[in-house]
């Protein structure tokens, strides 16, 4: 497992922003944000097929919008959003010049 630079630049920052949420957001929407970075860690090098992409974003907007009720309001548009921060299509090592 080699963990490049820019890997880390994008992942640390992302930690330090969704951590203080991880309490406040459904169990499966922490899980799932939590999974979906080590996954990244794990394979820095590769992006996520579009056939797991669209499935996931599918299931994740059905699942806020089962637990919420809404995908407008602030709960409900965090929820989506930590959801999908951790499934970033690609994070190319050019992405941040170092």
């Amino acid at each position: 497992m080699k963990l490049d630079h820019p890997t880390l630049w994008l992942i640390l920052p992302l930690t330090l922003a969704v951590a203080p949420l991880v309490w406040h957001l459904p169990f499966w929407v922490s899980g799932f944000w939590v999974l979906a970075i080590m996954l990244k860690l794990l394979r820095p090098d590769r992006a996520w097929p579009v056939y797991w992409l669209l499935p996931l974003a599918a299931g994740v907007f059905l699942g806020v919008l089962a637990e919420f009720r809404t995908i407008i309001g602030p709960q409900a548009g965090v929820s989506l959003l930590v959801a999908m921060s951790g499934t970033g299509r690609s994070w190319p090592s050019s992405a941040i010049s170092c």
